[in-house]
Parts: structure tokens; sequence; C-alpha cells
């Protein structure tokens, strides 16, 4: 019971009535109970999605102990290819219910990456609803963006992804520039930043600029981008004029380059160029 008490990190409310608990204390309490009982299998169903960064680690660890020290069977079932790629050995992909995949974790991944539903990868997105919070919005604002020569975001790697920003702006306005944010698939985890070169905006214009944004150095997965319009003074300081809270679901696949085996597990999602040897 102690155990299970300080696992949990709800000492203080170990006596209130669980009816009264947040979702993320019942998970926590839940999974500690769960990862405590001598059972032969564990069975874990998006427990990571609740509960803070601290917290999913230590259950991440928990379920490597239990299936390594103890011997036990631990089945996780999950859309989060990170903590996949931490914890497991071996995956099943389920369609519909039906097992269309057993084997390897990084074939799995890949698998489920080339048979997810391309619904979701849309190509068109409009900002002229999106909520804006602070002073967003009111000197340049972004109506939409395109992905441009696609019909769903799925890109080869290394492939550029060129995209159309349309904007209009009560200033003009030099000197601006767009930030551009690479995020994982759950858009939680940051990988990857970029800037655009300057360009300028003119009011009573319909502005329309278009982008190349390159993708050397990633690996194969699912990312999500995000961006924002920024003016950037000579200090290094910005300015935001402008962020719509975009959320834009992309795929790279593996392109005509050398085939080299890559463990995003062990290695992560940046793969520089090749090391060079000095004369």
């Amino acid at each position: 019971m102690e155990d299970i008490i300080e696992f949990s990190e709800v000492r203080e409310f170990i006596d209130t009535p669980v009816k009264r608990y947040s979702s993320g204390m019942y998970i926590k309490l839940g999974f500690s109970v769960a990862a405590h009982l001598d059972s032969e299998i564990m069975i874990m169903d998006e427990v990571l999605a609740v509960g803070d960064m601290a917290f999913q680690t230590k259950c991440l660890t928990k379920m490597r102990d239990v299936a390594k020290k103890d011997g036990r069977t631990v089945l996780y079932v999950s859309h989060n290819m990170n903590t996949i790629r931490t914890l497991c050995e071996r995956c099943i992909v389920l369609n519909k219910g039906r097992v269309i995949f057993d084997g390897d974790v990084e074939d799995a991944i890949h698998y489920y990456m080339k048979t997810d539903s391309d619904n979701k990868l849309n190509v068109y997105f409009d900002y002229t609803k999106n909520e804006r919070e602070y002073q967003f919005g009111k000197i340049i604002f972004v109506n939409s963006l395109r992905l441009l020569n696609k019909e769903i975001a799925r890109y080869k790697v290394n492939e550029k992804i060129q995209f159309e920003l349309n904007m209009k702006t009560e200033e003009n306005v030099d000197n601006v520039r767009v930030i551009v944010r690479i995020k994982d698939e759950d858009n939680v985890t940051k990988i990857a930043a970029t800037l655009s070169e300057c360009f300028s905006v003119k009011k009573d214009f319909e502005n329309i600029m278009r982008f190349a944004l390159d993708t050397k150095g990633l690996v194969e997965d699912k990312y999500c981008l995000s961006f924002e319009i920024i003016k950037q003074d000579s200090a290094g300081n910005y300015y935001s004029y402008d962020n719509p809270y975009a959320k834009i679901p992309i795929v790279l696949t593996e392109g005509d380059t050398e085939k080299i085996f890559w463990s995003k597990k062990y290695w992560g999602n940046i793969k520089l160029d090749d090391i060079k040897l000095l004369p």
C-alpha cells in the first residue's frame, strides 16, 4: 500500500473520494495500483495521455522495469510513436480490429504511417475564423495557408515543402519574416525551427507570398508544423504580428536516397550530414 501511495504522488489526497479527483490524479492512482499488482500481463491503454511529463517518464521507467526485471508482459496501446519507440520491443498494428502487422517496432511504425488515413493531411487551411490572442492579427492578418503542388501533405525525405500564405495588413511593413516550428505528430515535442528571408507587405493589397521549407535532416516520421509572422530587430528581439495557432500535419516518407538503417529510438529525428575525415 505504501509503495502504491508513494508512486502515485497523491498522498495528501489519498483519503479524498476518487469521484472528486481530477483526471490526472485518477490516472496517477490507477496506474500506480496496476503497476504494483502481481499480474502476469499489464495492459495500458493511452495511459500517458494524461499527467505531467515527469510522471509520464516515471510510468515509462516503471513499465520497462516490469517487463525486463519482473519478466511480465506489458501490452501498451498508443498512437504516440515516441513512447512506443522508447518502451516496446514488438508492435502490432490494428485496423478496424484486425491485425495487419506484427513484428519489429520501426517496421510497424513505418507500416502504420503508410496505411494511416490520409484524410487528416489537408493542404489548405483557412484562418479567417481562428481566434487570436493578445495583439495577434491587428496589423498583419493571415487569411490562409496552402501547401503547393500536393493533394495530401505527404512528402519524401529531403523534399522541399512549398507553401503559400495569403495575408492582409493595415500598414505597409518591411522586414517581415515567417518562423516555422516543427514538432512531433502530437504537436508537443519541439524538434526544429527555421526562419524565412525578409519580405514586405503592403496595405490594401492581397499579399500572397510563397516559400520553400527545406526538410533536409528530418527523418521519416509524422510531424506537425506551425508558423508565426514576426519582425526581428537588430538586437535579435522580435515582435509577433500574427499567430493563428496553426496545426499543419505532414508525413515524411523514405525517398530515393540511399537506404541506411536509422533508429529514431536512439538517435532522434534529425540526421545531420556525414562527419568528414580531416586530412
